[in-house]
C-alpha cells in the first residue's frame, strides 16, 4: 500500500503528488492546523513538508505530535523555518526559533515530544553575504542576528 505525502500549511505552494493542506487558499484539504487532528490513520504517511508553516501555529508541539502519529516509522519530515531578524518581521509568526530549535525535536524526553532523528540541517545565508566563509557568517549571525535567514532540516520519525 502506497503511503501519503503531506504538505502542511501549504499556502499557495501546492505540490504535485502531495495532499496539500491549509486553512486558506485552495488546498486539496481545508484544515486549520491549530484546531484539528489530521484526518489520517496512524502510520499512513511517508513524508511531510512543513515549509514556513510551524512558526504560524500556536502550539507547534501538539502539531508535531500529530505529525508523528500519522507518520510511519522511518517517514521523513522536511522543515523550513525563518531564523534571525527575518523571523521577527512577520506579525503572524507565533514562534521565534533559531538553528538549535530543531535539536529539541530530536529528544523524545523533552516536553513530551515523540522521537525524531535528525537526518540533516542546513542554514541558508542572505545572498548578499553568501560569498563569505562560513565561520564569518556564523560570527555575523551571533553578533548581529543577520548572518542566516532560514534553517532547513530533515527529521526521521522513530516509533
Amino acid at each position: 500500500m502506497e503511503r501519503l505525502k503531506l504538505n502542511l500549511g501549504c499556502g499557495g505552494l501546492l505540490l504535485p503528488g502531495f495532499v496539500n493542506i491549509d486553512r486558506l487558499g485552495k488546498p486539496d484539504l481545508k484544515l486549520d492546523l491549530e484546531s484539528a487532528k489530521l484526518p489520517f490513520r496512524a502510520g499512513a504517511v511517508d513524508h511531510v513538508e512543513l515549509n514556513h508553516a510551524l512558526e504560524h501555529v500556536g502550539n507547534a508541539i501538539v502539531l508535531l505530535k500529530e505529525v508523528h502519529r500519522v507518520c510511519a516509522d522511518g517517514a521523513t519530515v522536511h522543515l523550513k523555518y525563518p531564523i534571525g531578524n527575518v523571523s521577527f518581521a512577520d506579525p503572524s509568526h507565533k514562534h521565534y526559533w533559531n538553528e538549535e530549535t530543531v535539536s529539541y525535536f530530536c529528544n523524545g524526553d523533552y516536553l513530551g515530544l515523540p522521537k525524531f532523528d535528525l537526518v540533516s540541517s542546513e542554514l541558508h545565508s542572505d545572498r548578499r553575504i553568501a560569498f563569505l566563509p562560513l565561520f564569518v557568517r556564523r560570527i555575523l549571525h551571533v553578533f548581529t542576528n543577520r548572518g542566516f535567514f532560514e534553517c532547513e532540516a530533515t527529521l526521521r520519525v522513530v516509533k
